[in-house]
């Protein structure tokens, strides 16, 4: 009888041992893909202050180029946007602001962009002052579109960023 209850007690506490051991890993990977989603949100938001910083330097020589009745692409930031990558770590990991990315990325390559090509390629100098004011207007409003789209994600970005705390 005592071996039986030896091999019991042995057996009970093997089990109890595989369940603790268990609830801790699967523990542990849950912490790990919290800390890694953390990890991707910041990057997002550290890559949108950066896109908008780069909008607002956009903007800036826009509006000297438009005031000086030339395009100077001196003040232009030469690096590429991070519209790619943005969408795909939003893609993956905050997928219910992917219709937020796909707006802004629209928002950003139509309508900045149109503004953009239509500021390089017109003859500024033959522009009347009405038609330079329009033009500096419409790039002021599409600006703060962009900078408030972004200010929206980031928001969204901070609030699922507090659920994995």
């Amino acid at each position: 009888m005592e071996f039986w209850q030896t091999i019991a007690a042995t057996v009970i506490g093997g089990v109890i041992t595989l369940a603790t051991t268990i609830l801790t890993i699967n523990h542990q990977k849950a912490l790990d893909k919290n800390r890694r989603k953390l990890e991707k949100i910041e990057k997002v938001y550290e890559l949108l202050s950066k896109l908008e910083s780069s909008y607002r330097m956009e903007w800036a020589s826009d509006c000297m180029s438009i005031n000086n009745r030339k395009y100077s692409d001196q003040f232009r930031i030469k690096e590429r946007l991070p519209f790619e990558e943005i969408k795909m770590l939003i893609g993956f990991y905050a997928p219910e602001l992917k219709e937020d990315a796909d707006k802004l990325i629209a928002l950003s390559k139509d309508r900045y962009g149109k503004l953009k090509s239509s500021i390089v390629d017109i003859e500024m100098s033959s522009m009347s002052t009405d038609e330079t004011d329009t033009l500096k207007q419409q790039l002021t409003t599409v600006f703060y579109e962009i900078k408030n789209d972004i200010e929206s994600i980031q928001n969204k970005l901070v609030k699922i960023g507090d659920t994995l705390i």
